[in-house]
């Protein structure tokens, strides 16, 4: 059996990856101050500029850094593994009969793609990354609003609720549509923020959580009208979690279609 192609890398897209980075950084350079009784300083200097960036990277992986061990052994407790697998059932009808490079964007430790067999895998967490391979994904650090890939390479991407955690989602689905094939399939798992589920969660992000208080949820119609504005049009839908979240789950149950109250919507989407 010839071995599985994997996809491309490119020296191009590195140096725009970077490029990026540092327009984003200059874009947000004025909304740092240093403020104590006497003064209020903004910091302009290159090498302040730069030390910064580097903070404000590790401000946002830390986290998903210094917490990967208790995210990834979330999974494995009893009220998390039926939501893992009520969400994971919702994606394999969306991911049935997949064929060619899969990749996930925000794969976190990896569980999602393991399941699903998506190869290759996308996150700025190193410490996730480690999961990931032990998984045996082949995953590399990386930001999803400048994917290192060249254009049209994949067939196929995953983001599983990780939309949520991205600083310009537009951005990241712009990339994703420049290196998917045409007619190749995103598939987008998200918990709406309209929901019994979302409400949950954004309560905790107020409340201080690690992850949910760097989360931003968006209502399936927002997500909807951005991705069709990125050349995409719906495929194909599943729905769960229609019951409130301190209901007890104690068996799988999904249903096709986008369901209002859903906790959680997986969307199939094709690019045309």
């Amino acid at each position: 059996m010839p071995e599985r192609k994997c996809p491309n890398i490119n020296f191009d897209r590195l140096v725009k990856s970077r490029i990026w980075q540092i327009c984003h950084i200059v874009q947000s350079r004025f909304l740092i101050f240093i403020r104590n009784d006497n003064f209020t300083r903004l910091f302009t200097r290159p090498s302040i500029l730069f030390s910064f960036h580097g903070l404000y990277r590790i401000m946002k992986r830390r986290a998903f850094d210094q917490l990967a061990k208790d995210y990834d052994h979330w999974f494995d407790s009893p009220e998390s593994r039926i939501l893992f697998l009520t969400e994971t059932h919702c994606l394999q009808e969306l991911a049935a009969g997949k064929e060619g490079l899969w990749l996930e964007v925000g794969i976190g430790t990896g569980r999602f793609a393991q399941v699903l067999g998506i190869e290759f895998g996308l996150d700025p967490s190193v410490a996730m990354i480690v999961f990931a391979k032990e998984r045996g994904i082949k995953a590399v650090s990386g930001m999803g609003e400048a994917l290192p890939y060249s254009d049209s390479c994949l067939d196929g991407i995953l983001i599983m609720t990780a939309l949520c955690f991205f600083s310009d989602p537009l951005r990241v689905l712009e990339e994703c549509s420049r290196v998917l094939k045409k007619s190749g399939f995103l598939i987008l798992g998200m918990v709406p923020s309209d929901s019994a589920w979302g409400r949950l969660y954004e309560q905790k992000g107020r409340n201080g959580h690690p992850f949910y208080s760097q989360a931003r949820f968006y209502s399936c119609g927002q997500i909807i009208q951005w991705i069709g504005e990125k050349g995409f049009s719906i495929d194909k839908a599943t729905s769960a979690l229609l019951s409130a979240p301190e209901e007890p789950l104690d068996h799988i149950v999904t249903y096709e279609g986008i369901l209002k109250d859903a906790g959680f919507v997986g969307i199939r989407f094709l690019k045309t």
